[in-house]
């Protein structure tokens, strides 16, 4: 890790579905923005209605069966299935082949360019495969907690 961010490795608070995991890289100087390093959105409330077109992004494998992470960032379009399918509160989730890979974990899901979720993982084994992400918005306590200037 370079000199310029501090890693944070607190877990995340426990919700119905376990304990997700996660971190938090805070930059220790302002990143100078410019066409290649931006910001994003993040969702303003929990019960804000949310773009059920997404797109997910990632580094990860470019084949399931060989540890073979991609040499450039790849996206891929996904569409959001409805909460009560998903399993919990504080995950989101969308079904079918297209979507992360092994190795996308902790990449972000953008919905109408805001940032509502982080992968969290897939199962290969249902038809269509189910993709679960982390809801940004159900941790806002715990990421302002972390992202607090250090003293």
């Amino acid at each position: 890790m370079s000199d310029t961010c501090a890693t944070h490795r607190s877990q995340v608070p426990r919700r119905s579905s376990g304990r997700m995991k996660g971190g938090v890289t805070k930059l220790k100087t302002i990143a100078t923005l410019n066409r290649t390093v931006n910001t994003i959105a993040l969702p303003k409330l929990e019960i804000e209605k949310i773009s059920k077109d997404c797109m997910v992004m990632g580094w990860g494998w470019q084949d399931y069966h060989h540890e073979s992470p991609s040499d450039v960032l790849k996206e891929a379009n996904v569409t959001l299935i409805d909460s009560e399918n998903c399993g919990t509160a504080d995950t989101l989730s969308t079904k079918g082949s297209a979507g992360p890979a092994q190795g996308d974990s902790g990449g972000p899901l953008v919905c109408g360019g805001v940032a509502q979720g982080i992968v969290s993982f897939y199962n290969t084994k249902t038809k269509p495969y189910l993709t679960v992400y982390t809801h940004i918005s159900h941790y806002f306590s715990w990421i302002h907690d972390h992202m607090k200037p250090t003293q």
